[in-house]
């Protein structure tokens, strides 16, 4: 659960508690906790080019994000095409034909283009990351509106 920053520096500081990471500022307690704890909910907002993020209590927002995702896949995967052409048509020596090095997972339905793979691992890796903070009850995807 989230306290003031001045009971974040007094256990700090009487040591009961230690920094987990550094942004967002995470503290872990050193004891355990019987007390009070709080329902959280975790909501997910999933676009083409960002991620929306927000931890929800009851009534109270605890933590909201926006993460902006990768758009120049397709470009890389261009240029590293061209400099792979350049390479093999340079006069160097004989490269044996390969015929057997195609994606088997292009028949099966299991595969995804190099863009939109990129896109889902990163929203999985988000959501994950999200989690770690907190231990969400419920977890609720919703869209957002076009304008």
């Amino acid at each position: 659960m989230p306290c003031r920053p001045r009971k974040a520096r007094l256990l700090l500081k009487s040591g009961k508690a230690f920094v987990v990471k550094k942004y967002p500022f995470t503290i872990q307690l050193k004891y355990g906790s019987y007390g009070y704890k709080q329902k959280v909910s975790l909501g997910v907002d999933t676009g083409q080019r960002h991620i929306g993020f927000a931890v929800v209590s009851q009534d109270k927002v605890l933590h909201q994000s926006e993460v902006e995702l990768h758009q120049d896949v397709h470009t890389n995967l261009y240029t590293r095409k061209i400099y792979r052409r350049c390479r093999r048509n340079r006069k160097t020596r004989y490269r044996q034909a390969r015929f057997l090095n195609r994606v088997h997972g292009k028949r099966d339905g299991l595969w995804l283009p190099p863009s939109v793979k990129s896109k889902v691992s990163h929203n999985i890796a988000w959501i994950k990351r999200a989690l770690s903070g907190c231990i969400a009850k419920s977890r609720s995807p919703y869209r957002s509106r076009q304008v």
